[in-house]
């Protein structure tokens, strides 16, 4: 139950386990000895503040969520459509070599979007763009 609520992560393996996955793991007694229960640690209201100024003002919307995990996962995703359309732009580069600029950027945002969690707690993620 607390780890649906969100007040413990479970970790199988060093994978973090979510949604069917947490489900059949806690399920199947035989993999206990392989699951282990931490505590969420909280990030500070002023860091999840700090997301959702960035979710809004990057994305031109505003967040919706109010969990940090929740945001990430967002802003992810939304990152992730925006690399997608960007990438089937500088597929058209060799009839518009202007597309070629696109390059930096889409590895930037691939790179961006492979962090984890805990890597947009401990950075100012309006710095990296």
């Amino acid at each position: 139950m607390l780890a649906g609520r969100g007040s413990l992560e479970c970790w199988s393996d060093g994978t973090m386990l979510e949604g069917s996955n947490l489900e059949k793991a806690l399920k199947n007694t035989y993999g206990f000895s392989n699951l282990i229960l931490e505590p969420r640690a909280t990030p500070p209201p002023e860091k999840v503040q700090a997301m959702k100024n960035f979710y809004s003002d990057f994305f031109n919307e505003p967040c919706g969520d109010t969990d940090a995990r929740a945001i990430v996962k967002s802003m992810k995703n939304r990152l992730g459509d925006l690399h997608t359309k960007l990438d089937e732009h500088y597929h058209l580069r060799s009839r518009y070599p202007l597309l070629n600029v696109l390059k930096p950027i889409l590895d930037h945002l691939s790179g961006f979007i492979k962090q984890d969690f805990d890597y947009f707690l401990g950075a100012d993620v309006a710095s990296e763009f």
